[in-house]
Order: structure tokens, then C-alpha cells, then sequence
């Protein structure tokens, strides 16, 4: 099997598929925005600690999707987009909680559209509905 040519869908009944290098870019764009809403928080001890673990799941996300394109094994490309989903969950839990601490409204839209961005990966909608994630490789197992 050429894991170059896998396609992971944001749902199995859709048509939109993305190929590796649009998930690649979508994938390092969120941890790029999440940077950058970082930088906007305010510099205290708390929110340092939260902004520090985001940025940390974040980049994870867009990395370990990379790790993924390079798989050596069907086993090796699941479990890489396992993390992934891990990951962008743990981002959406912290972008989550900003949004229920912030006092800054300007940050509000953001917040959100960011944390919609985390659930619509197309890995966390595969994994959580356990359907097919990549084209003629089903879930679980």
C-alpha cells in the first residue's frame, strides 16, 4: 500500500476529501493561528501555563499528522492519527477553557472559530464516529 495516495475524508459521506498536503497545510495553519491567538492572551503565571500546554497540543496535531505521511505500516499510520486526534481534542479543551476564563471579548470569535477547527479535523470526526478514516482502511482493529 503507497500511504502517499491515502485520502482522509472529513466525513465518509462526503464527497470533500482532502489530499495529505491540503491536511498538511490545514493541520500546521491551526497551530499557526493558535500561536498567534497565544500571543494575545494576557502574560499572567495561569494563563502562561494554559497558552504554553495549547501551543504544545497544537503543534502536535500539525506534526504528528506529518509523522503520519510517513508511516512505515498501516498499524504505524493509524496509531500516528490516533495521537493526532488526541491532540486536537486536547487543544479543544483548552481553547475551551480560555474561552470560559478570558475577560477579553475581542478574543471571543476567535476562540470559537478555533475550537470548531479542532473538532472538524477530519481524523477526531472519523475516530469518534469509528468509520472509515482513510479510503478502504476502516477503523478500529
Amino acid at each position: 500500500m503507497d500511504f502517499n495516495d491515502i485520502k482522509v475524508f472529513e466525513k465518509p459521506n462526503i464527497i470533500n476529501a482532502m489530499d495529505k498536503f491540503q491536511m498538511q497545510r490545514r493541520t500546521k495553519q491551526f497551530a499557526i493561528d493558535v500561536w498567534k491567538l497565544c500571543q494575545k492572551l494576557p502574560h499572567s503565571r495561569e494563563f502562561n501555563s494554559i497558552a504554553g500546554q495549547l501551543i504544545r497540543s497544537s503543534t502536535s496535531v500539525a506534526a504528528n499528522y506529518r509523522a503520519s505521511c510517513r508511516a512505515k505500516s498501516r498499524a504505524d499510520f493509524i496509531n500516528k492519527l490516533k495521537i493526532v486526534e488526541e491532540e486536537a481534542d486536547e487543544s479543544q479543551f483548552f481553547l475551551e477553557f480560555i474561552l470560559e476564563v478570558q475577560f477579553d471579548d475581542c478574543l471571543v470569535s476567535e476562540l470559537k472559530r478555533l475550537i470548531q477547527e479542532a473538532d472538524e479535523m477530519p481524523m477526531r470526526k472519523c475516530f469518534s464516529h469509528r468509520e472509515m478514516i482513510i479510503q478502504g482502511i476502516p477503523c478500529g482493529k
